[in-house]
């Protein structure tokens, strides 16, 4: 990585790791005093964005300063502004988070030192572990591979949206007065019931998806996990899901919202690592082997989607089969035209192709649902689907496209495919669901 000389003090490992950990110590005690003045512990929340700033830029000024780093540091400093200043908000109009009240009341007469200890203190430590992958990235000045690296900020910006955009969403709704003692159930709430920390989560596994590239760097997965744990069991999710269960209308919201995670995620992700794996190891591995994954996934995928609505699981079936009949004549096509040619000649298209139509299918009803609303979108989102697949699996030497007539027939075709199934797939499950 290019160096910014001019930044950095260039100190060793353990000099810069001594010297951020000195300094967090005396910020959280620093905020520790005012809260202790203020009487308000949630003043900790403030605190936890701009400590992580803290930590960036002192490790980068002590580190080995680099492009790469400065970027980092710059993301890192825009979220935390916002989260400290959106908290700001949140706070200085309500009454104490009931989570400190709660605290504040069981420790009694220890009040003081146990707020310091057990909250500015042990939130310092967690915000130390947590910020790891930070000071590993200042510390190493090894070239990042750029596709890492435009990965893991991709994965930050959007994390880092979907947690502004789910916070300004609440804060706009709570200050609603018509919607008082109401609970959010529309907008990015309306996917999952906390996008708020699913924003943070992905955005700290990003960072530590970039560090992992470097030395040893995959051992700081302790930094996501540790957050995640905390959120999920800890601080976030848990207490305040305990505290909001006796509402009737969040029962509701439970049986029919995911907590962090939405299915339509994990089901491109079931389909997306499913296509990776079987033009990756099927093309290349026995009959069993591709069977096997193709299996795994369509399973993966069924379940889900029938977690939460059971009764259209045959419909899922049927169109399935119907996707598998129709890839496999419109694949037979594409050989008799001779535009696409595969390693082994063979005269029929091979297993693994054919086994991704019926996990595309299951697509439909998840990831790719928003196809109902326009067939001309959804024509070209299936030709430029597809050449961008045929394409990749030509790069990585599992296809052949002959032109000049591949890409324009791929095209049509498979813009023709979807449409088709997207329309079969909406009376399919118009039909069932009156049975």
């Amino acid at each position: 990585m290019e160096k910014i000389f001019h930044l950095s003090l260039d100190l060793s490992l353990s000099h810069v790791f001594g010297f951020v950990a000195v300094a967090l110590f005396f910020y959280m005690s620093l905020w520790s005093l005012a809260a202790i003045a203020k009487k308000r512990a949630d003043l900790a929340d403030i605190a936890w964005g701009p400590g992580f700033m803290l930590v960036a830029w002192t490790s980068l000024i002590l580190g080995q300063a680099t492009v790469d780093g400065l970027i980092i540091n710059i993301l890192v400093t825009i979220w935390a502004i916002r989260l400290a200043f959106h908290l700001y908000l949140r706070n200085r109009k309500r009454q104490e988070d009931f989570r400190y009240e709660t605290l504040k009341q069981k420790w009694g007469k220890n009040l003081n030192l146990n707020l310091f200890r057990n909250v500015f203190l042990l939130q310092g430590c967690i915000l130390y572990v947590i910020a790891l992958p930070i000071l590993w990235i200042h510390t190493h000045p090894q070239e990042l591979p750029k596709h890492i690296l435009w990965i893991g900020l991709l994965g930050w910006s959007i994390g880092f949206f979907l947690e502004a955009i789910a916070d300004l969403q609440l804060a706009l709704f709570k200050n609603d007065h018509s919607k008082k003692g109401k609970l959010l159930t529309t907008g990015l709430w309306g996917y999952v019931r906390h996008p708020n920390y699913l924003g943070e989560l992905v955005q700290w596994w990003a960072i530590w998806f970039i560090s992992a590239s470097l030395p040893f760097g995959w051992a700081l997965i302790i930094s996501p996990l540790l957050l995640t744990f905390l959120i999920v069991k800890i601080s976030g999710i848990k207490p305040l899901e305990e505290q909001m269960e006796k509402r009737a209308e969040f029962k509701a919201y439970v049986e029919n919202t995911p907590s962090l995670i939405p299915p339509s995620l994990i089901n491109g992700i079931l389909y997306g690592s499913a296509w990776f794996l079987l033009i990756i190891y099927g093309s290349q591995s026995s009959l069993f082997f591709s069977i096997m994954i193709a299996a795994g996934c369509y399973g993966g995928q069924l379940w889900l989607l029938t977690k939460f609505d059971s009764r259209t699981l045959r419909s899922y079936i049927v169109l399935s089969i119907v996707a598998l009949g129709l890839g496999f004549l419109q694949e037979m096509f594409f050989i008799y035209l001779k535009i696409v040619v595969y390693p082994k000649e063979s005269i029929f298209p091979p297993l693994w192709l054919l086994a991704l139509y019926p996990l595309f299918s299951l697509t439909l009803n998840s990831s790719l649902v928003f196809l109902n609303k326009s067939p001309t979108f959804t024509f070209l989102l299936g030709g430029f689907g597809a050449l961008f697949s045929y394409l990749s699996g030509e790069r990585l030497g599992v296809i052949q496209l002959i032109p000049p007539l591949a890409q324009p027939i791929i095209f049509l075709f498979w813009g023709l495919f979807l449409t088709i199934l997207v329309i079969f797939n909406r009376k399919l499950r118009a039909w069932f669901s009156q049975r």
